[in-house]
C-alpha cells in the first residue's frame, strides 16, 4: 500500500509541476506604429530643339518642338518656367522674354511658347505654364519668316525650372 501511495504522491507532484510550467508560459503582446511622410519632389528633362536649316527666302515661319518632361510626386501642382537665354536685347525681361541665338556677334531672333504661334513663354510664374502631377509639355519654337541674318551656325541655351 506504501508503495501505490507513494507512486500516486509521485504522479500528483509530477502532474502539479506539468501544470505549474503550463501555467507560467505566459504570452505578451504590444504594438508599433509605421509612419512616413511623403513630401513633394519632382525631377524634370527637356529634349532639345533644332530648327534645322533656317531658310531666309523662306514665306513661311520656321517651326520647331521640343518636349519637356516632369516626373512628380501625384498631386504637385506647379509652373514650369524657362529663362531667357543668353539674349542681349535691353528690353527683354522674366515675363516677356525676347530671346535669341547667337553665332559670334551676329544673332537670330526666334520665340518659345506654350502653343504654336502663341504668346512667349516666360520665367515667371505668370508666364510660365501650369502643371499638375507628372506630365509631359510641349514647347512651341518659331523663329519668324524672312530676316536678313548672316549664314553660320546659331545656338541659344535656355534653363527649363519648376517651382511648386
Amino acid at each position: 500500500m506504501k508503495f501505490k501511495q507513494r507512486s500516486i504522491k509521485i504522479s500528483m507532484v509530477s502532474a502539479i509541476l506539468a501544470g505549474t510550467i503550463g501555467l507560467s508560459s505566459a504570452s505578451f503582446a504590444t504594438t508599433f506604429t509605421v509612419s512616413t511622410s511623403v513630401d513633394e519632389a519632382c525631377t524634370i528633362s527637356a529634349t532639345d530643339m533644332d530648327f534645322g536649316v533656317y531658310e531666309t527666302t523662306d514665306a513661311n515661319p520656321t517651326q520647331e518642338t521640343s518636349t519637356i518632361t516632369l516626373t512628380c510626386t501625384s498631386g504637385t501642382n506647379g509652373t514650369v518656367k524657362i529663362s531667357q537665354g543668353g539674349t542681349g536685347i535691353s528690353d527683354s525681361n522674366e515675363s516677356t522674354p525676347m530671346r535669341e541665338m547667337a553665332n559670334g556677334a551676329d544673332t537670330l531672333r526666334y520665340s518659345l511658347s506654350t502653343t504654336a504661334s502663341g504668346t512667349e513663354w516666360g520665367n515667371t510664374t505668370e508666364t510660365g505654364k501650369s502643371f499638375t502631377g507628372s506630365e509631359s509639355i510641349t514647347v512651341f519654337g518659331e523663329i519668324a519668316a524672312g530676316l536678313a541674318v548672316v549664314a553660320g551656325n546659331y545656338s541659344d541655351t535656355v534653363t527649363v525650372s519648376i517651382a511648386y
